[in-house]
Order: structure tokens, then sequence, then C-alpha cells
């Protein structure tokens, strides 16, 4: 499955344990969860999307697992 970023300009690859949700990632008051995928030690990650809340964000990572599951071919990461 393919993924489009929140941002609209990148595509990536799906691949659940590349998948993270990042708290507090900026300081930002609205913005206090973030989807990113890459790694943290190589500081390699790209942010897929932003959330307001850390429920918010497990939502979209179950969502993107159900229809990887499902055998979609294209996922859309949701704006706030």
């Amino acid at each position: 499955m393919k993924i489009l970023m929140q941002n609209l300009s990148e595509v990536t690859d799906f691949n659940s344990g590349r998948i993270q949700i990042l708290l507090t990632p900026y300081d930002d008051a609205q913005i206090k969860a973030a989807i990113v995928y890459g790694g943290f030690v190589s500081n390699s990650f790209k942010v897929m999307g932003t959330y307001k809340n850390e429920e918010r964000a497990k939502e979209i990572a179950e969502d993107m697992l159900k229809k990887n599951e499902d055998k979609e071919r294209v996922y859309i990461m949701p704006e706030e």
C-alpha cells in the first residue's frame, strides 16, 4: 500500500515496522502527537501527519493497519 503524507507532497510504501507515534513533537500547543515514518536513531524520519492528541494518532494508525490488511492500494493521511 502507498501512503500519501498529510502534506500531500510525499508518498511512501507502507511498512508497519517503521511507523511510530511521537508525542509532543513540536512547541505548537495545537499539535500533541505525530505519526512518523523511519528511524529515530538515525534521525531519518518523516512526519506523515500531525494530530491533536495521542488517541487521535492511534486511531489513524489503526485505520492505516486495517486498510493495509484489506489490501487497499492507497491511504491518504487525514488532516485535523
